[in-house]
């Protein structure tokens, strides 16, 4: 029997499971995963915090990952760029060879929050109410500043002055509206936080603000590759309103439980009875190996690429300074950006995220082969011409000794700021002390980012340590 279900299990396919940057999208991830495995056709793998709709979707198109929650109204705004009617969109997205599931039966949409002393002093119910009180300053999110639902659209819709807004992220924002610094800001509607809040969402009685209704994507064929599993998952069409959704996210972010015991006590219809504590130290370690793995890999690499063509191009002024402006060019395009041209290519996991550590990591090195080169004194090397040295010899004996100080300084730069760039390889599924960090963002949990900050700050003065003793022997 034994020797059968391991045949059987060997013999499963795997499904692998993605998650963007979210609370919501986590559960949602988790619930997916665990109704899969319940099952038992296939096999789970979970990718969490992968990142933005680019990110995860690029890894969807291309199979990378199989399955992840999302949205009527971010397919039709970011995806699709078109309002199409919902009966519409799955025929739409089959066009990009993605599969729709049924809707989850929630509606998570933008909403405008206020506090609710200020609700009940100003007598705020609805947005429209906010055209009596210009004097009230908004902080909202990037997406809802300059996204496909803009808080200038929703002013438009009710007349409502513009005015002058802050960007800030969910979580500050809450806190600046908490604190006063702030009058409103941007909500989900099933935002578990809102719980513990004394937050009140004004009522969007002119609908300006569309729909956002929960789903899962997957990829074309996932229903005839896997029936029972697909069919499983459709099964939670509708089992998820607005009230419970929120109740999943507030278990998450505010009683701190982990999202599988979340998912486990919602489809058990119990709460657990086993303490949830969580334990970070088995997590900061397998975080502290893979971001160390990550960081020294990508400078080795941009070592054997970066000094050697900064030593190749050292003795042409103008090919030098094209080379150096390049690689300084590359340090300028966002890491979010350049990860979402990656993806396509390499998938998702650490090889993303090494090849934009090298290529971030290329200008220091570059730019300190070819200072230390070429401020070489000019009569050193002629001495080394008339002694009758070989070129070759010249380089090893009098140019290279004399430039590896500023060589060493490159390096060292470049090891150092690999280690703080090494925390976006969380966007992609790359692991390392981002993961931590990015979770803890999205549940609001200052331990969690410190669990991920702090090692990472070490690390960084440890490798800075490294490289000056390393530096110092070789000088």
């Amino acid at each position: 029997m034994i020797a059968l279900a391991t045949a059987i299990a060997w013999g499963r396919p795997t499904v692998v499971v993605g998650s963007k940057r979210d609370v919501e999208g986590n559960v949602l991830a988790e619930l997916f995963a665990q109704v899969a495995e319940r099952e038992g056709e296939v096999d789970v793998e979970r990718r969490a915090n992968l990142g933005g709709t680019g990110l995860v979707l690029a890894a969807l198109e291309s199979g990378d990952i199989d399955l992840y929650p999302e949205y009527t109204g971010t397919l039709l705004r970011e995806v699709l760029h078109e309002d199409v009617p919902l009966d519409l969109l799955p025929g739409r997205m089959a066009e990009r060879g993605i599969l729709v599931g049924p809707l989850l039966g929630f509606d998570n949409t933008y909403a405008i929050a206020v506090r609710g002393d200020s609700a009940r002093t100003l007598g705020l119910r609805s947005i429209g109410d906010l055209a009596g009180h210009p004097e009230l300053t908004g902080g909202f999110s990037p997406e809802f500043v300059s996204g496909p639902v803009r808080w200038s659209t929703v002013a438009d819709a009710y007349g409502l002055p513009v005015g002058e807004v802050r960007t800030l992220e969910h979580a500050i924002a809450y806190a600046a509206l908490s604190s006063g610094a702030i009058d409103l800001t941007d909500a989900y509607t099933t935002d578990g936080s809102l719980a513990g809040r004394d937050l009140v969402l004004l009522v969007d009685d002119r609908h300006a603000i569309p729909s956002y209704q929960g789903l899962a994507l997957a990829k074309l064929g996932f229903e005839e590759r896997h029936p029972r599993t697909w069919a499983a998952l459709s099964r939670l069409g509708g089992r998820l309103d607005e009230g419970t959704m929120r109740q999943l996210n507030a278990r998450a972010e505010l009683d701190r439980v982990p999202y599988e015991v979340v998912v486990r006590e919602f489809l058990d219809g119990a709460r657990s009875a086993a303490p949830t504590t969580r334990m970070l130290g088995p997590r900061i370690l397998t975080a502290t190996v893979e971001h160390v793995l990550l960081t020294l890999g990508s400078v080795v690499v941009s070592m054997l690429v970066g000094v050697p063509l900064g030593a190749l191009v050292s003795r042409r002024a103008g090919l030098s300074r094209a080379v150096v402006g390049l690689t300084g060019l590359l340090q300028t395009v966002p890491s979010i950006a350049l990860l979402c041209i990656l993806v396509p290519w390499v998938g998702i996991g650490a090889a993303p995220a090494g090849i934009a550590l090298v290529a971030y990591a290329l200008f220091p090195l570059v730019s300190g082969t070819v200072n230390g080169l070429r401020g070489v004194d000019a009569r050193l090397l002629e001495v080394a011409e008339v002694l009758g040295m070989t070129p070759l010899q010249r380089f090893m004996r009098v140019e290279w000794p004399l430039a590896l100080p500023s060589v060493l300084a490159g390096v060292e730069v470049a090891a150092v700021t690999s280690v703080g760039t090494a925390t976006l390889a969380a966007f992609v599924g790359g692991g390392g002390y981002g993961a931590l960090v990015s979770e803890g963002l999205a549940l609001n949990d200052p331990p969690l980012i410190l669990a991920g900050a702090i090692p990472a700050a070490l690390l960084a003065v440890a490798v800075h340590l490294a490289v000056h003793v390393v530096g110092r022997r070789l000088r």
